[in-house]
């Protein structure tokens, strides 16, 4: 048995209230009820949000998602929350600059754009899917929410729901959110779980988790509640009950119903399948169920568009039997609903559903998650019927907790110790910077990096120009120019030969005098806080190395920082070893290290005409246990210049580059992992290209609009005395990217634009 977690204790926060004792609060989620359907965590954060709205404190619930069930009706929805005292609303799209990062980073990373611009007391996230990352992250390195309270609730990780699953990992933006999700919980302020179970297992799994960690299980609404009947009933209908996937248990379900209908000893009552369909190995798991229903000998029926009210409404009528048969669970909804409302029910005694049910129960309603076992708890229910089980924890006495934990703290009660992050006291000090900038033949472009350097709000960096070898006129004309300004300054122009990116840099590092190292191109435009926000965030958060978010643009000219729109934002992860085997999740170059720690690494390898010495160096730092941390603001411009080194060395030798240091980190006999790896991502990026404009093209070929005109293009084929339409080849990705051009520019693609639109609206609502 593990470490036990307690309840809820003291107080959500001990800062000055409104009048009254108010708080403000903010729900962020990507679920919640009324928008999606049978989802936990959106049931949760709903029943919070109701029971804290009704105790008078200011709730808002930031939907993060960019979509909903279809046919809802998202103002009937934000009119319901408003009239129980609650603000909905969708996260804004800032509608600027594209964030050049996947789906879960850029709504994270929207939501901490939002957030940090707001007022509130407490902010909720829930763990799942790491959409409250950049939040966290940027309270932990003391750039935001400093006086927000930011609780995390753990609900199912991605790692803990694919394993229950027997899924694979088939996408790297998948290990982008298991990194986000661990991130999540280490950050928090405030982490609690309904159950000791799930709080045991990412403990086990070498997550970091905050001082503050409770267990307290989640509030059931007083209308889900009812006087318990003790008398068995009798069995007329099974319901399986929960999402129709493989963890939730469907496919042991169906083969205990397997060997009911064999042995023939029970009696031939309807089963329905209620719940939300899923993939399962590859296809609908309503055609699964109906596939395997046509061996038994009762009528099967799949009810997959009930909400919560509706489902329960259904269970409740007399005879039907709930049976939640989950794989791996945490504290089920199901359960305690069943619980609540005294709906008779099975359950599978796994993860935290044993913590649901009083003890006294377990053996009558709990069984070992094996289709003869619960075939064996089918017959018996079948045969003698079922009586409710009661809650181990009693609802109204739970819900009273969490009231109390959100109200205002005795007037003698003392602020208990915040988390410590890092060396937070030193947020107001101001060690020396030494900005390492490398140059070559670009006097045009270094000027303006150099007069960035000159607007920073820093008061204590010193410049040490690297020039990698120009060899123009102008260039060292202009390097000249510059010497009795940086001998005033106290700053170093160092001349070399022509040694590459990674020479270079290392160069102005040896000469250095600073704590802190901060590494930039001649065409990076620095932010004028840049330098003063990677101070803040390495005294807070104690971090050898920070990279940052960063703004895209082209041409010569020097960015226009509070008018020029970017071409994008690249937004880097952070230290993701895994994910940085094969994608740069790190950062970029222009980052700040600390100078004891990049000699101990050695620096940047000195490799000449080969690129991304960065990525390198960072994989290197974070697989030896260095502190990387992403800085979640755009701190400087990055410039995109055609035929630059990132863009015109061999792609192959930059892959084999980043290899190195995950190759030294393996035994001899796992590195062929690492190059396994890297030569499926790498061939798998080369075939993207072919793929997606061969299922575009295939889309099209196929679609109402392209079929139904068919006849007629081949009526005027005919009067040209052309052959009938036939399908192309597809050889290559210009082919279909050819054939896809071809039916865009048709008639026929043009004419029938408006019924496509049409169509997919009636589709979307109907």
């Amino acid at each position: 048995m593990g470490r036990h977690f307690p309840g809820l204790s003291g107080k959500v926060t001990y800062k000055e209230r409104q009048p009254g004792g108010t708080l403000k609060i903010c729900i962020a989620t990507p679920e919640i009820a009324g928008l999606t359907r049978n989802g936990g965590i959106g049931s949760t954060y709903s029943n919070l949000a109701l029971t804290l709205a009704a105790a008078g404190h200011k709730v808002t619930i930031v939907y993060l998602m960019d979509s909903f069930e279809p046919g809802v009706s998202f103002r009937s929805v934000v009119d319901s929350y408003k009239n129980r005292g609650i603000k909905l609303l969708r996260l804004p799209d800032n509608g600027l600059a594209p964030i050049m990062a996947t789906k879960a980073p850029s709504i994270s990373y929207l939501a901490y754009q939002w957030l940090k611009e707001q007022d509130f007391d407490v902010i909720h996230f829930p763990e799942w899917m790491g959409l409250g990352y950049y939040s966290l992250l940027a309270k932990h390195q003391g750039l935001a929410f400093l006086d927000s309270t930011m609780v995390v609730g753990l609900h199912g990780p991605n790692a803990w729901d694919t394993e229950g699953n027997l899924e694979y990992i088939e996408s790297i933006d998948t290990l982008e959110r298991e990194f986000m999700e661990r991130k999540s919980v280490a950050y928090a302020d405030v982490l609690f779980s309904p159950t000791q179970y799930m709080i045991e297992w990412v403990v086990n799994q070498g997550w970091e988790i905050p001082e503050r960690t409770y267990v307290q299980p989640h509030i059931l609404p007083d209308e889900l509640t009812t006087e318990i009947r003790s008398e068995a009933a009798k069995i007329k209908e099974l319901v399986f009950f929960g999402r129709l996937q493989k963890r939730k248990g469907l496919v042991l379900f169906c083969d205990a119903l397997d060997i009911i209908s064999q042995k023939g000893e029970s009696p031939p009552v309807p089963v329905t399948f209620m719940g939300k369909q899923t993939s399962l190995d590859g296809r609908n798991s309503g055609d699964f169920i109906t596939e395997r229903g046509r061996r038994w000998p009762f009528p099967v029926r799949i009810i997959s568009d009930l909400d919560r009210e509706g489902a329960l409404a259904y269970l409740k009528e007399d005879g039907r039997l709930a049976v939640i048969a989950s794989l791996v669970e945490n504290y089920p909804n199901t359960v305690r609903e069943c619980c609540g409302m005294g709906i008779p029910f099975l359950a599978s005694g796994v993860g935290g559903i044993p913590e649901c049910i009083t003890s006294e129960d377990h053996e009558r309603v709990l069984f070992i998650p094996r289709s003869v076992e619960l075939a064996k708890k089918l017959h018996c229910a079948l045969k003698e019927g079922v009586a409710p089980a009661r809650s181990a924890v009693d609802f109204k006495s739970n819900k009273g907790i969490w009231i109390d934990w959100y109200a205002p703290p005795v007037k003698d009660q003392l602020s208990p110790a915040t988390k410590k992050t890092g060396n937070s006291d030193r947020a107001s000090s101001y060690p020396l910077i030494s900005v390492c900038l490398t140059t070559y033949n670009r006097p045009h472009l270094l000027a303006q990096a150099l007069e960035s350097l000159r607007c920073q709000d820093y008061p204590n960096f010193e410049v040490l120009l690297v020039d990698d070898g120009s060899d123009e006129p102008d260039a060292l004309a202009f390097l000249d120019q510059l010497e009795p300004e940086f001998q005033t300054r106290g700053w170093r122009i160092i001349r070399k030969e022509n040694s590459y990116l990674g020479a270079a840099r290392n160069n102005g590092a040896k000469h250095a005098q600073g704590e802190y190292l901060l590494f930039m191109d001649d065409d990076n435009y620095a932010e004028p806080h840049e330098i003063s926000t990677f101070v803040r965030a390495a005294s807070y958060s104690g971090a050898d190395i920070l990279t940052c978010a960063s703004k895209y643009f082209s041409g010569g000219a020097a960015p226009l920082p509070h008018f020029q729109v970017p071409v994008g934002v690249y937004l880097p992860l952070g230290a993701a070893a895994d994910v940085g085997a094969t994608r740069n999740c790190f950062g970029d170059a222009n980052a700040l290290v600390r100078r004891s720690t990049f000699m101990q690494l050695g620096g940047f390898t000195e490799d000449y005409g080969i690129g991304w010495e960065d990525f390198e160096f960072f994989a290197l730092a974070v697989l030896r246990n260095a502190r990387l941390e992403v800085v979640p603001e755009e701190l400087f411009w990055y410039r995109i210049v055609p035929g630059s080194m990132s863009r015109s060395t061999p792609p192959d030798a930059r892959i084999f580059r980043i290899a190195r240091p995950y190759l030294e980190a393996l035994a001899p006999d796992l590195r062929g992992i690492v190059r396994l790896l890297q030569g499926y991502h790498h061939t798998r990026d080369q075939l993207s290209p072919v793929l997606h404009y061969v299922d575009q093209f295939e889309t099209m070929w196929n679609s109402w609009s392209w079929r139904s005109l068919r006849p007629v293009r081949n009526f005027f084929r005919r009067l040209r005395r052309l052959p009938p339409e036939s399908k192309p080849t597809i050889n290559s990705p210009s082919d279909a990217q050819q054939a896809v051009r071809s039916i865009k520019r048709s008639i026929t693609w043009n004419v029938t634009r408006p019924f496509r639109a049409l169509r997919k609206l009636l589709k979307r609502y109907f």
